[in-house]
């Protein structure tokens, strides 16, 4: 009778156990639950010349797209690489796809995927022989790049402001474009020429027309005598515009994050400081995302925890009418005296944030990755999460949700132990879910077998009584 309850309380407490470990965890996409994986070079290296400046987007059939800037034959061109099956192969690993700049340097691409299969926008910054500035040029493609339209200027200096570089584009459901840039302005100088504000342009026809070609006008605070940082521009579900970016504020010797918010397409604006004053402190590197109804912007901040300084990510989000980070730093990752750099945000299940930052395990920069379900509670912010884990320092990560995974590409060393002989090229994961053998079938396993084994010996006992 001890042997059958010892056996009922067995089933019940393993039953107990798998029921836990089949649970899903509270941040199902981190690092760990990818079983195979491996980096894999997207970009072309026989050339050994640097990628830079990535952008990263994709069709409305998945499609996954890169663009970046690299030299070409004395000058700078729009290269591409495209996969059609979610990263595991790419069209430009071996060799150049050249999908913008005329005769000057294009440099700083920003690239937009439409709701239909091959639909792409692609923007950049060349010079113009036609107002001898820097522009913003633009075309489009209905057959994933394989075909452009004319490239048109969307820019033109004479007009407003000065040496438009750094685009970046957004997309609404109902076709219209948004688009910000930086820009000297001929209205606000200093002793050593004009300070850099960020413009916005839209087109109401798909990209065919744009306002900016008529005048940019400013949306940054230009009562702050600085520079502004490359923006960052999201439109959330209301259809309102929001744009990030950077100042330094001689007042607080202090960069703080600023944002701009038009709720009627850019008509009329009203812009904020959207980060707390720490006086001596750096934000750099704006990047946001639509959570749950509520914008969270995230940058990087330099801060000094106990007399140690160091570079972490911090956020702050929109209630509809205060900034969270008005009343204080908040950290998504672990300070550990290593700087954390170049966030970049997407809702992948959860509102999930990466960046590069050192490794003391594989002595590279990693992509390290932090995830909230809450918005408030951040699985980074206590320990370290490390999602890349290759013999090679990973740059500038760019990521987005795809069809229920997670994709990064970023730069990086060919070769990181020749770094002054190898090119700077263009990576991925190639994370592909397989089934392994793990906890949780284990636990299931020893849930089936052991109170199996344990009926099978009451039932051998019993007969031995007989």
């Amino acid at each position: 009778m001890k042997t059958l309850n010892l056996t009922i309380i067995l089933i019940i407490a393993m039953t107990v156990f798998s029921v836990i470990m089949l649970m899903p965890t509270q941040y199902e996409n981190s690092r760990e639950n990818y079983r195979a994986f491996e980096e894999i070079m997207i970009s072309n290296r026989t050339d050994e010349v640097n990628a830079t400046n990535i952008s990263f987007t994709q069709d409305g059939a998945g499609n996954l797209y890169v663009v970046w800037d690299e030299l070409e034959l004395g000058t700078y061109k729009i290269q591409m690489t495209t996969s059609w099956d979610g990263g595991i192969t790419w069209t430009g690993s071996t060799r150049d796809i050249i999908v913008g700049g005329e005769e000057y340097d294009a440099r700083q691409p920003c690239i937009v995927g439409g709701p239909n299969k091959g639909e792409l926008y692609l923007a950049w910054s060349e010079f113009s022989s036609l107002t001898g500035n820097n522009e913003i040029f633009f075309h489009n493609s209905s057959d994933g790049g394989a075909t452009w339209t004319a490239t048109k200027q969307i820019t033109v200096s004479s007009t407003s402001g000065k040496y438009f570089t750094n685009p970046m584009l957004a997309l609404t459901p109902e076709g219209t474009f948004y688009g910000v840039w930086l820009g000297f302005d001929p209205n606000h100088t200093y002793s050593r020429g004009y300070y850099r504000e960020v413009y916005f342009g839209y087109s109401l026809d798909g990209g065919a027309t744009w306002s900016s070609v008529e005048t940019s006008i400013i949306v940054s605070d230009v009562t702050i005598d600085s520079n502004a940082s490359a923006p960052f521009i999201l439109v959330n579900s209301t259809g309102a515009i929001y744009v990030f970016w950077t100042k330094y504020v001689p007042l607080y010797d202090s960069t703080e994050v600023f944002v701009s918010i038009s709720a009627d397409g850019g008509r009329t604006w009203r812009y904020m400081e959207i980060s707390y004053i720490d006086k001596a402190t750096k934000a750099a590197n704006v990047t946001a995302a639509e959570y749950n109804g509520y914008v969270y912007a995230f940058w990087e901040q330099s801060v000094v925890v106990n007399g140690v300084s160091g570079v972490e990510i911090a956020y702050s989000y929109f209630d509809g009418a205060v900034w969270s980070g008005t009343r204080g730093d908040t950290f998504i990752s672990y300070f550990d005296a290593h700087p954390a750099r170049n966030p970049t945000a997407a809702v992948y299940k959860n509102l999930t944030v990466m960046w590069s930052e050192y490794d003391e395990n594989t002595l590279f920069d990693q992509i390290f990755i932090s995830e909230t379900i809450d918005g408030t509670l951040w699985s980074g912010a206590k320990d370290d999460i490390v999602y890349t884990v290759g013999k090679r320092d990973h740059w500038t990560p760019k990521n987005l949700y795809l069809l229920g995974d997670l994709k990064v590409v970023w730069r990086s060393y060919v070769d990181p132990y020749l770094k002054q002989r190898g090119s700077v090229e263009v990576f991925t994961l190639a994370n592909i879910l397989v089934p392994e053998f793990d906890i949780q079938t284990l636990g299931l396993l020893v849930t089936l077998i052991i109170p199996a084994i344990s009926l099978r010996r009451v039932h051998l006992h019993r007969n031995a009584k007989r």
